[in-house]
């Protein structure tokens, strides 16, 4: 077997991983799915068979009308209602705007104060709060935010 060859097969294993990722909301994923298009369409090599479907889908979208962001999983729409993306957003949305306003000093604080008090879902209806634990709040945070989180300046 030739390195490509290798390399071919390696790819093919782990790209559905990355694609369920950016599905998921992982903008790194879709980068890295980007990242991983750019190189063998350069190379001019054979690319791997998840990932030609994966173009293959995002181009269609494109041609269809919708933006190429979320086409490439680069953007996403809020969660529909009762999803457990729709969950994961609104908890996530709540731990973040806790500690921008200075409410919460720290991320797990905020992550306390979400599991006491819940989060409200997009549609403001106050009867429809989501209640998970502060271990699940923490987790949903930094799946929809990956990375250090920001305070709003101090004016």
């Amino acid at each position: 077997m030739t390195e490509e060859e290798i390399r071919l097969i390696d790819d093919n294993a782990f790209i559905p991983y990355i694609i369920t990722c950016a599905k998921s909301g992982c903008k790194q994923s879709a980068m890295t799915l980007m990242q991983f298009a750019a190189e063998y369409l350069s190379t001019g090599g054979t690319i791997p068979d998840n990932l030609r479907r994966y173009l293959s889908e995002a181009f269609n979208h494109i041609v269809q009308g919708e933006s190429a962001d979320k086409a490439m999983y680069l953007r996403h729409r809020p969660g529909k209602n009762d999803t457990a993306l729709y969950r994961k957003q609104a908890v996530a949305h709540e731990v973040r705007r806790l500690y921008w306003i200075g409410e919460a000093e720290t991320i797990d604080a905020a992550c306390e104060t979400v599991s006491i008090k819940g989060a409200k879902k997009h549609d403001h209806d106050d009867g429809n709060r989501i209640f998970v634990n502060k271990d699940t709040a923490y987790k949903y945070y930094y799946e929809i935010n990956p990375g250090t989180p920001e305070r709003r300046p101090v004016t």
